[in-house]
């Protein structure tokens, strides 16, 4: 009976934390949204993003809203003229998850020649400590980089060129994606370089990267919608049809995972003939969005 109290006090207390940290981001969203939109729009931004479903189903079963919250915290602190606390909460946050580290560089445009030795001697600090961590022993998460994942787009082109009888190695499809990524990154990080102090830009970049790193892999979970989806609430505040296309990817990664998981597909394979068609509607749902963002982006204003 103690046993099973405290398993339940201690995942009590876990949501609890969640929810609190899922409440900051909601915060943060808002506040950064302050910053190029008029407080009703920001204010959308932030309901969006507090209504997002799938992403509050992973709130309380995974820990990435956790991450979330510090790389908004980061991002906060950035825009409001914090430097070295922005800094300083990605680093923090590669230590819970590593795509945390990708916003670095775009700290490192947007800010200027401000706060440069700040950022270098928490970088190097961090690196440090998060080698010696490595060298400790909790390197479990390095298993993943040669997992297959068939709810991936590298599986999702591998499966379908078998299917129509063209023999392509996955490994040289997982290669191709992988330097697309960071061709993608590259692009993201230029983009900022030239428009360093655009804020709205500059997320759309941070979006893009993540969206490369996420889809682009050969391992990717549904929980990881946690991440871009403050990021994509904030681009598309003042956009309907980017709106309709973000509720949209929330009830397919929703179908997703939990109800299609099992049933349609596991990690590992394709249970039902419907899953290649699932994961093709999927994609480009998850596809139309990022263009709407990117088109808002290249217009400077939303269709409303």
């Amino acid at each position: 009976p103690y046993t099973t109290l405290f398993r339940s006090g201690f995942v009590i207390a876990l949501w609890v934390e969640l929810i609190i940290f899922d409440i900051i981001t909601t915060f943060c969203v808002y506040y950064i949204g302050l910053k190029f939109y008029p407080k009703n729009v920001a204010y959308t931004a932030a309901m969006l993003y507090a209504t997002a479903f799938s992403t509050a189903y992973f709130v309380l079963f995974r820990l990435d809203a956790f991450s979330t919250c510090i790389a908004m915290l980061a991002i906060v602190a950035t825009v409001y003229g914090d430097r070295t606390n922005g800094y300083l909460a990605l680093i923090i946050g590669l230590f819970t998850k590593l795509w945390a580290i990708i916003l670095y560089p775009f700290f490192w445009i947007y800010n200027g020649q401000e706060g440069r030795k700040q950022a270098i001697l928490t970088l190097f600090v961090g690196l440090i400590a998060f080698g010696a961590m490595i060298l400790s022993g909790f390197d479990k998460f390095l298993v993943y980089t040669g997992s297959v994942y068939v709810q991936t787009i590298p599986y999702l082109v591998y499966y379908g060129s078998t299917f129509i009888g063209v023999s392509i190695d996955y490994a040289t499809i997982v290669t191709i994606f992988r330097a697309l990524t960071l061709l993608i990154i590259a692009y993201a990080v230029f983009s900022t370089y030239r428009q360093p102090k655009n804020l709205r830009n500059m997320l759309a970049m941070i979006l893009i990267s993540l969206f490369a790193v996420i889809f682009l892999s050969n391992y990717r979970s549904p929980q990881y919608i946690v991440w871009v989806t403050p990021l994509l609430a904030l681009l598309i505040a003042d956009d309907k049809w980017g709106i309709r296309a973000f509720y949209g990817v929330q009830l397919l990664t929703f179908i997703e995972f939990p109800i299609a998981y099992w049933v349609v597909y596991t990690n590992s394979e394709y249970v039902s003939p419907l899953a290649p068609v699932f994961f093709v509607i999927f994609f480009i749902t998850w596809g139309v969005l990022l263009w709407r963002i990117l088109t808002i982006k290249q217009i400077g204003r939303a269709h409303v």
